[in-house]
């Protein structure tokens, strides 16, 4: 009998989502009232009705961002009205009255301020946040519902630096999808994260640790890795495939081509075929290529496996590691912050 002794394949998210900070913020919405009830308490198990909209139909939407702290040693929220207004986007999308992102923000401040005394010691400490609303109502029908329940839990967070400590083998799959043209490509919600479980076990079971996902048409241009931006860095220039429909909009992506640009790094938002890559491999034009998100930060690719092919990448990886610090001193107060990103707690 064949060994089936799994292979064992590195979870950079591990170490992100199983230390939870000691609070939970929770608010509801219902029909005439709007978003009402706001408060913070102890973290606790949720009791819903087996029948509740949001368990069987999958009408939800949630966010990831994250609070650094500062050279004072207090707390400071990073880009959060992008997160409100992504959040509120993905909301729209779902049919899910959203809230407004001001408020959404003045939220995420009062429950920073509530969790500073647990934050833990060093000056690379942060908190993921993690906005989830719910659909509520209690009935068997595919319909929008018409109350909703907003939580708010974090976690305690790795350093940005740590990020540059991980590489990812990944595999390039062309049987499974992530996102077609009028779906839910753009938004974050879990139905997009569970419909990836099935590829991101196949690379698994190849001895990979993620998926890059092409386009669901052809098959060829490279949309997304895992559930994290992609980045490569061909002939001196940042390239990455521009969002859209089928491509979530990375407020890290997006902070990361800001910063690149203001310190003299060309950058091109295009597509990007699969043969490209391949193709600036083979010349060496290709010197180094990474993922980024809130969550994972970014990380450098460390092999692509083609069907029966694994390419190796660069292990150097110099533009990055330029970005991934520059993003880590603006985030955490240690640098200027000319574009009014951090929102002190």
């Amino acid at each position: 009998m064949a060994d089936q002794t799994p292979i064992l394949v590195q979870d950079i998210y591990a170490p992100l989502g199983s230390a939870f900070t000691p609070s939970m913020l929770t608010a509801r919405y219902a029909p005439g009232a709007g978003w009402y009830g706001k408060s913070i308490g102890s973290r606790r198990p949720l009791q819903l009705d087996p029948a509740t909209v949001g368990l069987h139909y999958g009408q939800a939407a949630f966010e990831g961002l994250k609070a650094y702290r500062q050279p004072g040693g207090g707390l400071a929220l990073f880009r959060p009205l992008e997160y409100a207004r992504r959040l509120a986007a993905s909301c729209e999308r779902m049919a899910i009255p959203p809230v407004d992102p001001a408020t959404m923000v003045e939220w995420w401040r009062e429950f920073c301020d509530h969790e500073q005394a647990h934050l833990r010691p060093g000056p690379d400490s942060a908190i993921y946040l993690r906005p989830l609303i719910i659909a509520t109502d209690c009935v068997l029908g595919a319909r929008p519902s018409r109350e909703y329940l907003l939580l708010l839990l974090a976690v305690h967070s790795t350093p940005l630096a740590d990020s540059s400590k991980h590489h990812l083998d990944v595999l390039v799959t062309t049987e499974f999808v992530r996102s077609s043209p009028g779906g839910l490509g753009s938004a974050k919600t879990p139905g997009n994260y569970g419909a990836a479980m099935r590829a991101l076990q196949a690379a698994r079971e190849a001895g990979c640790d993620q998926v890059l996902w092409l386009d669901a048409g052809r098959r060829r241009w490279i949309e997304e890795l895992g559930s994290m931006n992609v980045a490569f860095v061909i002939d001196n220039t940042l390239v990455t495939p521009q969002t859209g429909d089928t491509i979530l909009a990375g407020v890290t992506r997006d902070s990361i081509l800001t910063i690149a640009r203001e310190h003299g790094i060309g950058c091109e938002e295009r597509p990007v075929a699969l043969e490209e890559v391949t193709a600036a491999m083979s010349w060496k034009g290709l010197t180094e290529a990474f993922a980024c998100s809130t969550g994972a930060g970014l990380t450098q690719i460390g092999s692509l496996l083609i069907g029966q092919q694994r390419l190796t990448l660069p292990a150097e990886t110099p533009v990055a590691d330029r970005l991934r610090r520059l993003l880590s001193e603006l985030a955490h107060g240690r640098a200027d912050d000319p574009w009014g990103w951090r929102l002190p707690v």
